[in-house]
């Protein structure tokens, strides 16, 4: 079980909890019945999975602590911030909501499940370099080297 998917199930945990049973943070279960509840049947899962788990969670601004400093966050209840119970009822899971957050970042040309519109049109936009004759270029670039030279020797013309 990956990361993302322990992050995964201890989000939709809490979920339940909070939204679908309506309980108030207090009400809920300490973070460490909470980790042995959820992961109890995966072998070899220690306490420091599950204080790196809190660390990640609480890092990434997943969760509220409900406490004074991190360490007594092991210990005690922890709930979703409101933004996460709100994206997390749109997506229904962490996975999905970081697949969007990576379609989202990037460009359109690189999305698999671009049109052949927007194919079409990549493919007739050039750039300026790209429409240029040969000797222009070539003439650009001696220019360029020219006055880089007039430049750093400092040649006045």
């Amino acid at each position: 079980m990956t990361t993302n998917q322990q992050i995964d199930k201890i989000i939709a945990a809490l979920y339940e909890y909070q939204v679908t049973q309506n309980l108030d943070w207090t009400q809920l279960p300490n973070y460490e019945a909470l980790c042995k509840e959820l992961f109890a049947d995966v072998p070899n899962f220690t306490e420091r999975h599950y204080q790196n788990l809190l660390y990640m969670l609480n890092s990434k601004r997943l969760i509220i602590t409900h406490t004074e400093t991190p360490e007594n966050a092991y210990q005690n209840p922890i709930s979703l911030r409101p933004e996460v119970i709100e994206w997390y009822e749109q997506f229904h899971s962490y996975l999905d909501y970081l697949d969007y957050l990576e379609e989202k970042r990037q460009p359109k040309a690189f999305r698999e499940d671009f049109d052949e519109d927007i194919d079409s049109e990549l493919s007739e936009r050039k750039s300026i370099w790209g429409r240029m004759p040969v000797w222009l270029k070539i003439l650009l670039i001696v220019g360029i080297i020219a006055a880089i030279t007039v430049v750093a020797l400092g040649i006045h013309v």
